[in-house]
């Protein structure tokens, strides 16, 4: 957390918030609370995932532009 509070960038907060957030409901993956607490009051503009891709799904709560597909982003999860 200490990172994300020096760094003061909300897009990365968002990303990883956005990301963290489909692993636990996903993978069972333990999430602090606190830790999506903190990442999702630092939203701001809306961004995209990746700054490529194609298709995107639009987070609402993470003001994400999903353009990899949860399939993508959790294949490595095993």
């Amino acid at each position: 957390m200490g990172y994300f509070k020096l760094a003061d960038n909300s897009s990365l907060c968002q990303r990883t918030g956005y990301l963290l957030e489909l692993m636990k409901e996903n993978t069972g993956f333990n999430v602090p609370k606190y830790a999506l607490d903190f990442l999702s009051s630092k939203v701001g503009s809306p961004v995209r995932l990746l700054s490529f891709g194609g298709k995107t799904k639009f987070s609402k709560k993470w003001r994400i532009q999903d353009n990899m597909g949860k399939e993508r982003i959790l294949s490595w999860w095993v």
